[in-house]
């Protein structure tokens, strides 16, 4: 990979720019485009018609969409592990690949969240499970697993949203400066004045990784509150409490594959090997693998839990796994899911692109029927004969799943050509930083301050090629009793914040205050609700069911302390603020790209006349006057 800070802003934003021209861009484009057209004519046929077009009969009355649904909120899982979970743990490898991997969770969101919407019957009453006051005094049941998916669902893509958006900041302002035209100003407004000070990144670092601390525990709950929707049912093959970390696995392992699957074809195509290299490739095998095992010891409690259970209509479950009509996609299952990622042991195979590919393909296609073996078979067999029955999927079914998986990809590739797939300024805080450039002198720095004075200038900008010179030259500064000294830079840069004399984030307060709110107003909402105006008595329980009322509460004191960190991040910076003096200034935008910026008064402090003479042992390349 190449080293250099300009190669990386330049490489990175050819790559996504110039995807547009390439045939394969084309060719995937024209073939997700006519899934998405196929999803369009399914939906419309079940608005029209309602959900009979599919093959769900009594008792199978969770088919396809369900399991589409699980399978979808699962994939979106490996984009929370590789940027949160793999930051706080300092894994610097994730940098490359974090960015297209959280887009990925965003639009797998949104293809789950798609599904239990169709799957209601009245698509435009969904809005029903949200607490609003209404007519008929009816509040939704807080003990319902279900109720539970759409605040654990709505919170996470929220989340994510908010967590994408924050790591994507600085790049914006990187895309700003470099664009022209209509695309600068659609960048400038979607950067909100983002400028690079030292304390911009002092109060960024603080609120992204309490982001990820947030996001962390927050993806765990959501496929362990799906898996609730199974496990506290008495339904044959779900009534266990092995099904949370099952789920959970399962979804990592899914999510990692698609990170296969997109990469893959993404770095061939779009020129992304200069970022995205084999150790990547390894250290994403070696996650697959653990997974894997973690998979393969569920299905073997799975087994054993039921055996030990001794339940006839549990037994019969599992026979028909083993030795009925569903055997061929449980071994199916079997074999995608733990047996071909036993390829990757030979490091050969984990560094190969191809059989990276094949492998998250199988997985996925392995995951797929497990989430169909566990919706769709479990509900085959009931405790009554009565309650038995085989489930035939439709054509519509079919297309459906076909249409979501070309609306996934179309946002996919609609992604890597208008934004950047790879963190630019995570990259860059890798690199070293390049020297000067001997086609651009420094300046003679004294005489320009003479020149600017003479007109009057009320502050000046300085230029310095890298972080040594930058750190150097506040620390001057600051021991010169110079005050008001600002910083721009295009990463963080480690002592410029304690050599410019910068107090520390307070943006940690604002995560608490928002955490502490929203688990306040969770609870009340749900104790008012629930006990107060509109008490329904459930199998003899309580009405204060405090238990009950923990996932919510979970989920919105998440949401409430993510919301607060961005609030925070945007009023301690100052951001949004699109338009700024400094913007003005010529040759500041290369403050967001390779170069170092002090901006400083131009009289200094009373008494010290450093601006004629003291500036002379800064080592800034140029010094330019800023207006207003």
């Amino acid at each position: 990979m190449t080293r250099d800070v300009p190669s990386i802003d330049a490489g990175v934003e050819t790559t996504f720019g110039a995807s547009v021209a390439r045939l394969p861009w084309w060719l995937a484009v024209g073939a997700s485009a006519s899934l998405v057209l196929l999803l369009t004519a399914a939906i419309t046929w079940l608005f029209l018609v309602g959900v009979g077009i599919w093959g769900i009969r009594m008792p199978v009355g969770w088919g396809f969409a369900i399991a589409n649904f699980v399978w979808w909120i699962g994939i979106g899982h490996a984009g929370t592990l590789i940027s949160a979970i793999l930051l706080l743990l300092r894994q610097g490898w994730r940098r490359e690949i974090n960015r297209f991997a959280e887009a990925m969770t965003l639009f797998a969101i949104a293809c789950a969240g798609l599904f239990p919407i169709l799957h209601l019957g009245r698509p435009d009453r969904f809005y029903w499970l949200l607490p609003y006051p209404n007519t008929m005094g009816v509040w939704p049941q807080w003990r319902s697993s279900l109720v539970w998916d759409v605040f654990a669902i709505l919170t996470y893509a929220t989340v994510s949203v908010v967590f994408f958006y924050l790591g994507l900041l600085p790049d914006l302002a990187t895309l700003r400066d470099r664009a022209r035209g209509v695309r600068q100003k659609l960048f400038g407004i979607l950067a909100l004045g983002w400028r690079g000070s030292a304390r911009h990144w002092r109060e960024y670092r603080t609120a992204y990784w309490l982001l990820a601390g947030l996001a962390t525990p927050l993806v765990v709950s959501v496929h362990s509150i799906v898996a609730t929707d199974f496990a506290i049912g008495v339904q044959p093959g779900w009534h266990s409490t092995l099904q949370p970390p099952f789920f959970v696995a399962g979804a990592i392992l899914s999510g990692l594959a698609m990170v296969f699957v997109l990469g893959v074809p993404m770095r061939r195509f779009m020129g992304l090997d200069r970022f995205v290299t084999a150790r990547h490739f390894d250290a994403l095998a070696r996650l697959t693998l653990v997974t894997a095992w973690i998979v393969g010891y569920g299905y073997a409690c799975e087994f054993l839990f039921g055996w030990y259970g001794g339940e006839e209509v549990e037994l019969a479950v599992l026979g028909d796994r083993l030795h009925g009509g569903r055997a061929p996609a449980f071994y199916a299952q079997v074999t995608c899911n733990v047996l071909l990622p036993q390829l990757l042991w030979w490091p050969r195979c984990r560094r190969s692109p191809l059989a990276l590919f094949g492998i998250g393909c199988a997985v996925l296609v392995g995951m797929w029927i497990e989430r169909f073996m566990i919706v769709v078979q479990s509900l085959e067999h009931g405790h009554l004969a009565s309650a038995s029955g085989a489930f035939q999927a439709t054509f519509w079914d079919w297309a459906t799943l076909a249409g979501s998986l070309g609306l996934f990809f179309l946002a996919m590739l609609l992604f890597v050509r208008l934004l950047p797939p790879v963190s630019i300024h995570e990259v860059k805080e890798q690199v070293a930083d390049r020297p000067p450039d001997d086609s651009e002198p420094p300046r003679p720095v004294a005489r320009s301050v003479e020149e600017l004075r003479g007109r009057g200038a009320g502050r000046l900008l300085l230029e310095f090629a890298g972080r040594d010179e930058i750190v150097a030259a506040a620390k001057t500064l600051r021991a010169a009793g110079v005050a008001e000294v600002d910083a721009f830079t295009p990463t963080p840069v480690e002592g410029l914040g304690e050599a410019l004399g910068l107090s520390p984030s307070r943006v940690a307060r604002w995560t608490l205050a928002g955490g502490v709110l929203g688990l306040i107003g969770a609870l009340g909402m749900q104790y008012w609700t629930g006990v107060v105006d509109y008490p329904i008595h459930v199998g003899g329980k309580a009405l204060a069911s405090w238990s009950a009322f923990v996932p919510i509460a979970f989920e919105l004191t998440v949401l409430g302390a993510a919301l607060a960190t961005l609030v925070g991040l945007m009023v301690r910076t100052g951001l949004p603020r699109p338009h700024h003096p400094l913007f003005a200034v010529d040759g500041f935008e290369r403050a967001s790209q390779d170069r170092y910026f002090l901006c400083v008064p131009a009289r200094g402090a009373p008494g010290v006349g450093w601006a004629h003479q003291g500036l002379v042992p800064l080592r800034a390349l140029q010094v330019r006057e800023v207006p207003g």
